[in-house]
């Protein structure tokens, strides 16, 4: 099962995302490079955190 972990910061008004990859036993971050059609990085999440 994979493992996700979102991180949210209010005041600088960001998110991150990152995934555990067993592999190498660390935290992996999830951005447009590695992962561009991932929907964590939609505006739409974005705005769900700050906006509502």
């Amino acid at each position: 099962m994979s493992k996700i972990k979102i991180i949210c910061n209010p005041y600088k008004k960001e998110n991150l995302s990152k995934a555990f990859d067993e592999d190498e036993n660390q935290w992996i971050d999830i951005n447009i490079e590695n992962n561009p059609n991932s929907k964590l990085l939609s505006n739409t999440l974005h705005k769900v955190f700050f906006y509502l």
